[in-house]
């Protein structure tokens, strides 16, 4: 810095010492002139020449420059990594100065390249799926495979209307079994009532026997007694009950699984793959339509808009990298170091200040 300055004084000063030479040559052909005859023309215009040699002259002054002193700081907040210059050090245009913690921003740049590269990808893939429904031609396997496939639902079909016919018939086997099962609870209720009747246990204490038919008269009877009777009847209608009333609830049950295995649900199944596979068909036959080409259009339309706003996104991500360095805007001199490694700064917070000392000049008063 102090050579660069002392140039700049020995230049400044030399030419002060050949304006006073100048002079003097100037006055020297004024007194000529008086002396003889009066110059023409060309003698006025001719230029003075500097003298010969060199001849120092000592001049109070200061340099002064012409450009301000330029602070420069960081665009983005962060944590200083390294500041590679020190005061006055001399630099060149473009030479780095500091640099921010910039690990985030460099994930923040990875991550926008690899959404960059998936969305390359979404519009290859959508690109070749609109190629290929354009450019489709009927392939003979795919329609015999497609007509395989639809032999083969239509066999599903088949075996599940028959199996519905079948539980159908089970259904109504299962349904006059109910029927039966609730008379025969009825008629052995009617009979358990009759034999549990109040006003019949007078035959719980009556010993005598119940003659059979032809037992009238002088020969004894020899039938159970009233109280036998009653209490066998009391007893055999007990069971009876309780047994009409476990067979019905099989049968009931019977019936509810023989109409849940009625095959609706697998008729519905195998009725939807019979038209999937009717639909298959048709497009293996006949292509792609409108619409379906249609909608690929679209999807890559999608797609592109993805890639562009991915690639937005890489570029703002660099954008933010480019901001955690400072570069010297011009070459000069750095007067100060304003902030230390370490430090958590701000956005336009100076961190080192730096002198055009291209563009400085020497001013005296002398």
């Amino acid at each position: 810095m102090r050579r660069f300055a002392s140039l700049i004084i020995f230049i400044f000063v030399v030419g002060c010492v050949r304006a006073p030479e100048s002079a003097r040559q100037a006055g020297s052909q004024e007194d000529g002139q008086s002396a003889g005859s009066e110059p023409g023309p060309e003698a006025v215009e001719q230029a003075t020449l500097p003298a010969a040699g060199n001849t120092t002259i000592l001049a109070d002054g200061q340099l002064v420059a012409q450009n301000p002193a330029l602070p420069l700081s960081f665009q983005s907040s962060g944590r200083i990594s390294a500041i590679h210059v020190k005061g006055g050090e001399q630099v060149l245009a473009g030479d780095l100065i500091a640099t921010i913690d910039d690990e985030a921003l460099k994930t923040n740049v990875m991550n926008a390249e690899l959404a960059v590269s998936q969305a390359e990808i979404g519009l290859g893939q959508a690109q070749l799926a609109q190629d290929n429904l354009v450019e489709w031609k009927p392939d003979a396997m795919a329609v015999s495979a497609a007509e395989s496939s639809l032999a083969a639902t239509e066999a599903n079909l088949e075996a599940a209307l028959t199996q519905e016919a079948a539980s159908g018939s089970s259904l109504t086997s299962a349904s006059v079994n109910v029927a039966q099962a609730e008379r025969g609870l009825t008629d052995i209720q009617e009979a358990y009532d009759n034999a549990w009747d109040e006003a019949r246990d007078w035959e719980l204490n009556f010993t005598e026997r119940i003659c059979f038919p032809g037992q009238e008269g002088p020969a004894p009877c020899t039938g159970p007694t009233w109280q036998e009777r009653i209490k066998n009847d009391r007893d055999a209608t007990e069971r009876g009950l309780q047994a009409a009333k476990e067979n019905l609830a099989v049968a009931r049950a019977n019936y509810n699984l023989t109409q849940a295995g009625l095959g609706g649900s697998s008729i519905l199944n195998a009725e939807a793959s019979v038209a999937n596979a009717l639909q298959a068909l048709e497009q293996a036959q006949t292509g792609p339509t409108e619409s379906d080409i249609g909608a690929t259009g679209l999807q890559v339309a999608q797609a592109e808009l993805a890639l562009e706003q991915a690639g937005f996104n890489l570029e703002s991500a660099e954008k933010d990298l480019d901001k955690a360095f400072i570069y010297a805007p011009w070459s000069g001199t750095i007067l100060s170091v304003n902030s230390t490694v370490g430090l958590a700064v701000g956005g336009g917070a100076p961190i080192v200040t730096l002198l055009d000392t291209a563009a400085l000049q020497f001013h005296t008063t002398n």
